[in-house]
């Protein structure tokens, strides 16, 4: 783990926008002074770098304008108030020869009504590929919509004054047609969230 002093641009850029926490088990005996506190954790792969904007076990406040100002999305309009907050914390990224390993984290959605952002997981569109500024960004992942109401729209929770999520325009394409036709099953789909 190495301190970052600035995003730097990627071939690919993923947000993951969530409450979570890290995984851990405990071993031993509750009435013994010997239990052990164990971390999961996954193995960050050799192109990957992930970065965190908060001292890992730290909360930070989110605004819907930095994931804008990550995809490069309106630049001037947020270069004066985001571009000195949002420099990330940490930058971990595959090493030779070292473990390269990484909290493995359980994220949520929102769960206050109404909500104070969406959660998932975003995919900048790199600019050569953008049609125009509103395709700057896309849902890949949408943690806030329910598995037990077949993903739909209707099931995620609606920031303060809106009428309704618009999974049309922010989902990706690829994204639609995994949960094209999904059914939720809860003989098949105990563990896993599909949305």
């Amino acid at each position: 783990m190495k301190q970052s002093q600035k995003f730097e641009e990627s071939t690919a850029t993923y947000i993951i926008n969530a409450h979570g926490t890290i995984l851990t088990s405990q071993f031993g005996y509750s009435d013994s002074a010997l239990i052990t506190k164990k971390y999961h954790a996954i193995t960050i792969p050799k192109n990957v770098e992930l970065y965190t904007f908060a001292n890992l076990g730290n909360c930070v406040a989110a605004y819907e304008a930095e994931a804008d100002f990550l995809c490069n999305i309106y630049p001037d309009k947020h270069k004066l108030t985001l571009r000195k907050s949002i420099n990330p914390v940490f930058k971990f990224s595959h090493q030779r020869g070292e473990a390269n390993k990484f909290p493995e984290l359980l994220l949520t959605p929102e769960r206050n009504f109404p909500v104070g952002f969406y959660t998932g997981i975003l995919h900048c569109i790199p600019e050569a590929l953008r049609k125009t500024d509103s395709l700057g960004k896309e849902v890949i992942y949408d943690i806030g919509a329910k598995n037990t109401k077949d993903c739909e729209c209707s099931s995620i929770l609606l920031k303060e004054h809106a009428e309704a999520y618009d999974c049309d325009t922010k989902y990706s394409n690829y994204y639609k047609e995994q949960l094209r036709g999904y059914k939720y099953n809860p003989a098949t789909n105990t563990n896993i969230n599909k949305c």
